[in-house]
């Protein structure tokens, strides 16, 4: 759906903290784009994630403008 916007799986430099598996994603908003509407896209994503019995005990954390 994000097609080239999406950038990852990147392995962090410490890649597994008590015993959790860390791996991160990017997704590249134009700046003239609506971030409502890419929150949108991305929370419907998230949530037909979260209710694929597969990966249940997967744990996403979205932190907005991380630089």
């Amino acid at each position: 759906r994000f097609g080239r916007r999406l950038l990852g799986p990147m392995t962090p430099p410490v890649d597994r903290i008590r015993g959790e598996y860390l791996a991160g994603l990017l997704l590249k908003v134009e700046s003239g784009a609506s971030s409502a509407r890419a929150r949108e896209l991305l929370g419907a994503e998230l949530k037909a994630f979260a209710e694929n019995p597969e990966f249940k005990n997967i744990t996403v954390v979205v932190n907005v403008d991380p630089q």
